[in-house]
C-alpha cells in the first residue's frame, strides 16, 4: 500500500467524521426549525442527508489508488517483441537512459504488444506516463520520431479519455520510436513497426524511477 492512497485515505476519513459532525448538526438544527414552526415562529426548513455524500466521496478516494506499485519494478517486456521474438519484430528494442545511482529518469516499466488478433484493428502507440507511486503525471512531452525522419509532439489525452492513456499515434507503417523529453532523462522503445502492414498495437508504460 502506497503512501500517497495511505494520505488520501486518512484525508477521507477526516473529511467522513467532519461530514457527519455536520450532518448532526443540520440535522439538529432542522429539529429545532420544526419545534419552532410548530409554535407559529417560522417555516420548517429543509434537512440534507449530507452523510451520504460524505460515504460516496470516501469510496471515490479509495477506488482509484493503484496497487503493487513498485518503486523499480522488473521490466515487463513482451517476449513476441526484440531478438527471438516473432519474424520483423526483432529490431524493437528499449535504449536505456545513460544514467547514474540516485539519479531520476523515465523508465519504461512496460511494453504490451497486440497483434491483429489483439488490436481490434486499431494500429496505434499507446503511452502511459507515471510518477514513482503510478499515479497518471499530466503535462509531460511525448516525441515521437521515425525512420522516416517524423519528429512529432502527440497532444496529450485527459484523464477520462477512452485510451486510457496519455497519449496515442496511429501508425502507417514507418518504424517509429518514443520518448519523454524533459529535465530527467528518458528511456527510448524504438524499432515498432506495422509487419507486412498489419494492424497491431503497442502499449509502453513510462514510470519515473531512482536509479537504484
Amino acid at each position: 500500500m502506497n503512501k500517497r492512497f495511505l494520505v488520501r485515505l486518512l484525508l477521507a476519513l477526516i473529511v467522513l467524521t467532519v461530514g457527519v459532525l455536520a450532518a448532526a448538526t443540520i440535522n439538529a438544527g432542522g429539529l429545532v426549525s420544526e419545534l419552532s414552526a410548530q409554535a407559529g415562529n417560522e417555516t420548517p426548513s429543509a434537512t440534507v442527508p449530507t452523510t451520504f455524500v460524505y460515504f460516496y466521496r470516501l469510496v471515490w478516494i479509495a477506488k482509484d489508488a493503484p496497487q503493487g506499485c513498485l518503486a523499480y519494478p522488473p521490466l515487463d517486456w513482451d517476449s513476441r517483441l526484440g531478438p527471438g521474438g516473432l519474424p520483423y519484430l526483432d529490431q524493437v528494442r528499449i535504449i536505456s537512459a545513460t544514467v547514474t545511482s540516485g539519479q531520476k529518469y523515465w523508465r519504461i516499466t512496460k511494453v504490451k504488444f497486440e497483434n491483429i488478433n489483439e488490436s481490434g484493428n486499431d494500429h496505434s502507440i499507446y503511452v502511459k506516463v507515471t510518477d514513482e507511486n503510478c499515479w497518471r503525471v499530466n503535462g509531460e512531452k511525448l516525441v515521437l520520431s521515425s525512420v522516416g525522419g517524423l519528429w512529432e509532439y502527440p497532444e496529450e489525452r485527459p484523464g477520462d479519455d477512452w485510451c486510457n492513456c496519455n497519449f496515442f499515434y496511429p501508425m502507417y507503417g514507418d518504424g517509429y520510436a518514443v520518448h519523454i523529453e524533459d529535465q530527467y532523462p528518458s528511456d527510448k522503445i524504438a524499432g515498432m513497426i506495422m509487419p507486412m502492414r498489419r494492424h497491431v498495437n503497442y502499449r509502453i508504460t513510462f514510470q519515473l524511477t531512482t536509479k537504484p
